[in-house]
């Protein structure tokens, strides 16, 4: 049934997923595979983790000689997750910093009552640019996107 949706409606509903999510997502078929190769898509998740990052790139691409975009996002996001989110941080900690950084606060609030997470995540835990969960929170409420 899902594979007769129209790709924009499946870009959509896969726009609310996680990127830990998105890996077992592509794998199961070849049709979400492809579709999410989708560079916008990409484009949209790279500016929602590392907005710091996101004028960078798009002047990179101004100032290039090319007439097409030397960024492919998915590719881009991928290096830039790795390099944020090391091998020694748990997964559960890495869900913890894409739910804050995709507005999901909800979410987070829940998984403290629940204790899937604890304070000690949201206030201690940092990632690569030494900012915790907490202090994303804090900066995107903060800063237009």
């Amino acid at each position: 049934m899902l594979n007769q949706l129209p790709a924009e409606l499946l870009l959509a509903i896969f726009s609310h997923l996680l990127p830990e999510e998105l890996g077992s997502l592509a794998r199961t078929s070849r049709q979400f595979r492809n579709l999410l190769q989708d560079n916008i898509f990409w484009k949209t998740k790279f500016k929602q983790h590392f907005p710091d990052d996101i004028d960078f790139l798009n002047n990179l691409n101004k100032t290039s000689y090319s007439s097409t975009s030397l960024t492919y996002w998915h590719k881009t996001f991928c290096n830039y997750y790795r390099a944020e989110y090391p091998r020694h941080i748990s997964a559960e900690n890495k869900i913890c910093f894409s739910l804050v950084k995709e507005g999901k606060n909800t979410v987070i609030i829940e998984g403290l009552r629940t204790g899937r997470f604890t304070p000690v995540q949201l206030f201690i835990m940092r990632d690569q640019a030494n900012i915790s969960p907490l202090g994303w929170t804090l900066k995107k409420a903060t800063k237009p996107f």
